[in-house]
């Protein structure tokens, strides 16, 4: 036999052996499951459960349950996490021949409560040359366009006809394209609900004004005291000269029609920032205690 046929024969032999082996060489338990329980005895729901040595990984449903699936047998470290609730690490042992049923407590994080409690909101130290600006603008809104402006979320660049798109029907959109100016090199400053509409209000990066860092949350949410323990505001900085209050100033009746997201406070709803008229969600629709306003008042809340 040839050395390269023995060769052959011989890698072929010692995939057989180890494939053969494998299965015999790792014993797997059934699945580790367990529940998340806060504090208060109450569940934990949407906690990171993983296996730090495996990345084995679930988020507990609303009862705080989770399940990893199998595990080979050996020891672990266990970690349970989410914002705004102190980590918890336990060590687990795996067995040939058990289904281990975890019970973790987790206790608010109190660096983290205690760090979101000292915020304080940033300087806006650009309000008189905003007021000044605005105020030289003069009212000429007899000689201007009407102007609507349609912002779209979670559409790509290909998802419609005027662009390529063979799947997706949008005449109507695509009957603008047509009869108007279509722009291939355009882009959104981001794939984020705050930072592209603050970058669409101001004409400038989302991280000038502050809003590049995460979409702007529900008062009194885990979402604000993330971004309250980081010192970021909640808002839009005051002191940005937005498209509306330009509009406004030169004689425009200015409305929204649709989710704002830029803030909820006294300061900066969409009235304050130069919308007349307002129709609309704060947040995403994803968020608890969904509602719509009219204005300041609330005309829909979800159930």
């Amino acid at each position: 036999m040839r050395n390269g046929n023995l060769y052959s024969a011989l890698s072929s032999g010692l995939l057989a052996l180890l494939l053969v082996c494998a299965p015999i060489s790792t014993i797997y338990a059934k699945m580790v499951s367990g529940q998340v329980l806060q504090d208060d005895g109450q569940p934990a729901p949407k906690v990171r459960v993983f296996l730090v040595d495996t990345l084995h990984g679930a988020v507990t449903d609303g009862d705080g349950q989770f399940s990893l699936g199998e595990v080979p047998a050996g020891n672990y470290h266990l970690m349970a996490t989410r914002p705004g609730m102190a980590t918890v690490i336990r060590k687990l042992e795996v067995a040939e021949d058990n289904a281990p049923a975890i019970e973790l407590h987790m206790n608010p994080n109190q660096r983290f409560e205690r760090a979101a409690s000292r915020y304080q909101p940033p300087p806006e130290p650009h309000r008189a040359e905003k007021s000044a600006y605005l105020k030289s603008i003069s009212a000429g809104r007899q000689n201007g366009p009407n102007i609507v402006l349609i912002l779209f979320d979670d559409l790509g660049f290909g998802d419609l006809g005027a662009y390529g798109n063979t799947l997706i029907r949008a005449p109507n959109i695509d009957s603008i394209a047509a009869s108007g100016v279509k722009l291939t090199h355009f882009y959104s400053a981001s794939p984020l609900c705050s930072p592209s509409r603050a970058a669409l209000m101001t004409g400038r990066y989302p991280s000038r004004s502050l809003a590049n860092h995460l979409v702007f949350a529900p008062l009194g949410s885990m979402q604000e005291k993330l971004l309250h323990a980081q010192g970021f505001p909640n808002h839009i900085a005051g002191d940005e000269i937005l498209l509306p209050e330009i509009l406004e100033a030169a004689g425009y009746t200015t409305a929204l029609i649709g989710k704002w997201q830029l803030g909820e406070i006294d300061g900066y709803f969409p009235g304050d920032l130069g919308f007349d008229y307002f129709f609309g969600p704060l947040h995403s629709n994803n968020k608890p205690d969904f509602e719509i306003y009219r204005g300041r008042d609330v005309r829909y809340r979800a159930a």
